[in-house]
């Protein structure tokens, strides 16, 4: 989601004056090309209460992306279109990250086609120079609406603990979408997807499978030559991974320490209260003791639950960060040896429906939903995006120009978010289709790797043939 303030200002050009187009944004500039077709503001939005006659409620309704209709005519042509997009960006010394085909809308019977850009800093360009280059690209597209904005990648691990996994309790063996972290690294944290099992004629390895960036976790622009190698397993020294993270289970158990205090500090006063009252004390007062008794006997509990060992595996391989051959799509994935007594089951927990995934699957067509269970947003579903987005890491030794396969969120809501990375993604039948990695700042949907080419990647680079377990 993202949401854009309307910016009155005065184009600096004629050119810019005749052609409508229109720059939305608050702390940065968006240009839209030829016109900004999301005019309906807060107050305006479909299911809207307010009344007040507060001035921020004139500010633009937030606008959200989705996938881009697969009988669009530019879907044919939309890889030549978008070479030619990069050229164009290239020519200009734009520094873009990102060049997508989807739509846009505040209302979804109302979705505008859209040529989605994304650069690192637009302050390098003037407005002028932005509306430019959207024009350029309107030629190119067909006269869809071009819109060009400000973001960047985000595959590092999310560096808060998530709500989500606070709720969840110590697992000897993690579920997908556990928190994950090398052991130690208390600064970010990501998802575990789940189990795979590695073998040939001698040997079974059970592995779980979550993005190298998870286990290895570095901010894209302090990447080195060196951190973009494959990680092999030494002779010594290993990697130990655990579940939960190492931040989220400080995090959690500080909040719990917390909660104890509070309600230590709580039954204190409501006990001075019932010895000041005596007989004529409410019962209410002896409730709030009884609730504060249990709130202390709960947290207590978590703490004690939580001292537990969380080391799950050691690291047996990372992909690095490299490009597929044949797809153009990054690979990043890491294995981690899970340790006999640690290795559980694939099985998405749903409150409604449980199930297990055991087969790898295509990318299913237009209109069918996928989900994924992720450590910080757990179960959400999306639809695919029927072209590629094309991705660039601008100022990292990973610059190189990628096809990657994007999910948008459904009806608004955000697919995946920051500690997201590594969870699987599943179609409605349970079939393993990929693994989440990234996406950008603003929202503009999920990017993952097909699961098919992790695994012809493992095999591979391990010599190891793939599976998923049965069981």
């Amino acid at each position: 989601m993202s949401l854009s303030l309307p910016d009155h200002r005065k184009w600096p050009s004629d050119e810019a004056d005749t052609t409508n187009a229109t720059s939305v944004g608050s702390t940065t500039v968006t240009v839209i090309y030829p016109s900004n077709p999301h005019t309906l503001t807060l107050r305006e939005a479909p299911g809207s209460m307010w009344q007040h006659e507060l001035e921020f409620l004139d500010s633009q309704a937030p606008v959200y992306t989705t996938t881009i209709t697969a009988s669009h005519d530019l879907v044919k042509t939309w890889n030549e279109s978008a070479t030619s997009i990069i050229i164009i960006l290239n020519k200009c010394q734009a520094p873009w990250v990102g060049v997508q085909l989807v739509e846009r809308y505040q209302v979804i019977s109302k979705s505008h086609p859209t040529c989605l850009i994304t650069l690192s800093n637009t302050e390098q360009l003037s407005q002028a120079h932005l509306l430019e280059i959207g024009q350029s690209v309107s030629e190119v597209t067909n006269a869809v609406y071009v819109e060009i904005t400000e973001g960047y990648m985000i595959r590092s691990g999310d560096f808060l603990a998530s709500e989500a996994m606070l709720k969840l309790p110590y697992k000897t063996s993690p579920m997908m979408g556990s928190s994950i972290s090398a052991s130690g690294i208390d600064y970010a944290s990501g998802t575990f997807g789940g189990y795979l099992e590695l073998f040939n004629a001698h040997v079974v390895k059970t592995c779980g499978l979550s993005c190298h960036h998870v286990l290895f976790p570095i901010a894209p622009t302090d990447l080195t030559i060196a951190d973009l190698r494959p990680y092999a397993k030494p002779l010594h020294d290993s990697i130990v991974i655990c579940s939960p993270g190492t931040c989220d289970h400080n995090r959690s158990v500080k909040l719990d320490q917390e909660d104890i205090d509070q309600a230590t500090k709580q039954k204190a006063t409501l006990l001075e209260q019932l010895e000041l009252l005596g007989a004529e004390a409410p019962w209410r007062i002896s409730q709030a003791v009884q609730r504060a008794d249990t709130t202390i006997a709960t947290k207590v509990q978590r703490i004690y639950d939580a001292n537990v060992d969380r080391n799950i595996g050691e690291i047996f391989f990372g992909s690095g960060y490299k490009l597929d051959g044949e797809a153009q799509c990054q690979l990043d994935y890491g294995l981690i040896e899970m340790y006999p007594a640690r290795a559980g089951t694939n099985e998405i927990p749903d409150d409604l429906n449980s199930f297990k995934v055991t087969y790898v699957t295509e990318i299913p067509p237009e209109g069918h939903k996928v989900r994924k269970f992720g450590r910080t947003t757990g179960i959400t579903e999306g639809c695919i995006n029927p072209v590629d987005s094309f991705v660039r890491f601008k100022g990292t030794p990973f610059e190189m120009v990628c096809k990657e396969k994007m999910i948008c969120g459904i009806a608004g809501k955000s697919f995946t978010s920051a500690g997201d990375s590594g969870a699987w993604v599943v179609d409605e039948l349970g079939g393993l289709i990929g693994m989440v990695w990234g996406g950008f700042t603003r929202d503009e949907g999920t990017f993952f790797t097909p699961i098919k080419l992790i695994i012809e990647d493992i095999t591979k680079q391990t010599g190891y043939s793939v599976r998923l377990p049965l069981g």
